[in-house]
């Protein structure tokens, strides 16, 4: 439980940055990505200013790129951990992977409309589903991985 909470508390410490430091973050991995891109491209443009604008257009859909991997790596450790805990306080891993399920969705809604009250942030529709795409994920793959151990114990 204590690795659940902790995951909330850094997704809501997450949600309650401003945009501008949000952003901010999420440049710190971007830009040097597309830096090292700009760098080994041998890309030529026909002025200096279209290579510019090329080459920031890039960092920025890194930046969003990035920012939804985040969201889908949070929530899908969100969704193993609370699977965990459920099936550690004895419910069947079909039990557990439907609440974790819920819990992930209904704690992805919340951070969502916590953000619309943060300063310079919106809460998107989109990224609850995204945020549910990482969780069904984890736990698809936790529930596959079930199944070929039941399946080799049976042999």
């Amino acid at each position: 439980m204590c690795c659940v909470l902790a995951l909330m508390v850094i997704i809501f410490a997450f949600s309650a940055q401003d945009g501008e430091s949000s952003d901010e973050l999420s440049h710190c991995i971007a830009d040097p990505v597309g830096s090292l891109i700009e760098a080994t491209s041998g890309e030529s443009f026909e002025t200096q200013e279209a290579k510019t604008e090329h080459f920031t257009a890039l960092k920025a859909k890194l930046n969003t790129a990035f920012r939804k991997c985040a969201h889908v790596f949070l929530y899908g450790l969100l969704g193993a951990f609370l699977f965990l805990y459920i099936v550690s306080i004895g419910k069947t891993p079909y039990t557990a992977n439907i609440f974790a399920m819920l819990i992930s969705i209904l704690y992805a809604a919340s951070d969502e409309v916590h953000q619309h009250f943060t300063v310079s942030r919106n809460g998107h529709f989109e990224d609850v589903c995204i945020d549910l795409f990482g969780t069904a994920v984890v736990l698809i793959l936790i529930y596959a991985v079930n199944a070929a151990g039941r399946k080799r114990e049976r042999r």
